[in-house]
């Protein structure tokens, strides 16, 4: 037990009545249990007032924002009303941890906690501590975010904060089966692609008893893991301490074959495709009748033909499989001076020809069936989804495409296409593909070198997009 003064670091209403605050308490985080309280003088009140230990984040030197506890309570008097009032940086004579806290037997598996209201705030510390499958049947009349860290939602497990050669991680509860490690912010920056692989690569090597299936993501990694095996607690350990032996990002490698894939730009399929959504779905639009065209003007270029020089221009990197269904790749183009950005459908299509291809955001898909669609279509290419593997390029798999495989397009004419589609699906199709090495350490010198020019090429991209999407 330590009394100390301690600082708000926050103070937030999460909803009506309902305050969340953070307290920088070193000594208290570290030796807190959960069931746990603390006691706080409130003011000139003679009496110090009781609160629940809601969250503890001991101090280990890894996160600025460890050494504190949080406490989750309810505005129902002089006391609580003056401590709802404190602001961020003030001291609040604090002392504990009081009380026994709760115990689990060593032989336990199923916890089943149940609460409602306030009540619920000292079992959310509980359920992240448990050795055992916990089930948590929390209620309140309103709708109560109980948050587990500063800032974030009760689904977040665990933060680690961006730091020199670490970028940010949430760790965030998906369901009672999933965890998605999630790194850095919603942008597109592929060191945090190869951040992902890192992981992955780690988790599988171990490997990690109790993990049943990882997905890969642009920035996240998705874990499916069984509970009763592997407590969730544990599996947090688990990826922290991963985290701290993950390669520097200059030393990723990855295997990388570029596959040279026939188009056929601006086809007729595409321009049916087209046609049937003004038919049937909406008749003006800024992207229509021509998707090609849109793409021009939204990158300020001056001809459907300079559209086609620029995806010719630039491989482009897989870093997602199925984004949709049946192994269709996100690609995202390599060199940022040739990088396409245009929205996609408002609202989508519900044609689209199969083996056909379209932009959307950054990412370049390649449709594997006749399916709906919201990518702005460019061309047709080759099937990259074959059920029964009767080609060569389907042997390992029914799909054509794998993580960090570099498509190179080449135009083609329309029968050509034709033919060369005919012979893929019977297996004399010869598709040129080269295996080599993907470095992160080249790739960024190369941005390095390009840098200049990708930024003209942007603003004159962001103009045109300001000028062309209106009506959206």
């Amino acid at each position: 037990m330590k009394q100390a003064l301690a600082t708000i670091s926050s103070n937030v209403e999460v909803i009506r009545g309902i305050h969340l605050m953070w307290i920088e308490a070193p000594d208290i985080a570290a030796a807190a249990q959960p069931g746990q309280f603390i006691t706080v003088r409130c003011g000139n009140l003679t009496l110090r007032r009781p609160f629940s230990i809601h969250q503890s984040s001991p101090l280990t030197g890894e996160d600025p924002s460890e050494g504190e506890i949080a406490v989750l309570f309810k505005v129902a008097g002089k006391g609580t009303l003056w401590l709802s009032q404190r602001q961020n940086g003030e001291k609040i004579d604090t002392l504990g941890p009081l009380g026994r806290g709760f115990t689990i037997g060593p032989k336990c598996k199923n916890l089943l906690l149940v609460a409602g209201g306030i009540g619920i705030a000292p079992l959310i510390f509980l359920m992240q501590h448990g050795g055992c499958l916990v089930v948590g049947k929390l209620g309140s009349r309103r709708r109560l975010h109980i948050r587990a860290e500063r800032g974030c939602s009760d689904a977040i497990a665990a933060i680690i904060q961006e730091r020199s050669g670490q970028p940010k991680v949430v760790y965030r509860l998906s369901g009672d089966a999933y965890l998605l490690v999630e790194y850095g912010e919603m942008t597109l920056d592929l060191d945090l692609r190869f951040r992902v692989h890192s992981l992955e690569q780690s988790i599988k090597s171990i490997p990690v008893e109790g993990v049943l299936e990882t997905v890969p993501g642009v920035r996240s990694l998705l874990i499916k893991y069984n509970g009763l095996q592997l407590p969730l607690s544990r599996l947090l350990d688990t990826l922290k301490s991963i985290e701290k032996s993950l390669p520097p990002i200059q030393e990723v490698e990855v295997p990388s074959r570029v596959i040279h894939l026939p188009i056929a730009f601006h086809d007729r399929w595409t321009l049916e495709a087209i046609a049937k959504y003004i038919q049937s779905v909406r008749a003006e639009a800024p992207y229509l009748p021509d998707n090609v065209q849109f793409v021009a003007r939204c990158n300020g270029l001056e001809s459907i033909e300079q559209v086609i020089t620029y995806l010719q221009a630039t491989q482009h990197l897989v870093i997602g499989l199925g984004d949709v269904y049946l192994g269709a790749p996100c690609a995202v183009p390599l060199d940022p001076r040739y990088r396409l950005v245009v929205p996609k459908y408002n609202p989508a299509r519900m044609y689209t020809p199969e083996g056909g291809v379209g932009i959307g955001g950054s990412y370049i898909c390649i449709y594997p069936m006749e399916s709906p669609g919201g990518y702005q279509l460019v061309g047709r290419t080759l099937s990259i989804w074959n059920t029964w593997q009767t080609a060569p390029a389907f042997a390992e798999a029914p799909w054509l495409l794998r993580l960090f495989d570099r498509i190179q397009f080449e135009s083609t004419s329309e029968d050509e296409l034709l033919n060369a589609r005919e012979a893929m699906l019977s297996g004399s199709y010869n598709l040129r593909i080269e295996e080599e090495t993907f470095s992160a350490k080249e790739y960024k010198k190369f941005l390095d070198s390009v840098r200049d020019e990708a930024e003209t090429f942007k603003a004159r991209q962001k103009r045109a997009a300001k000028q062309w999407t209106k009506g959206y």
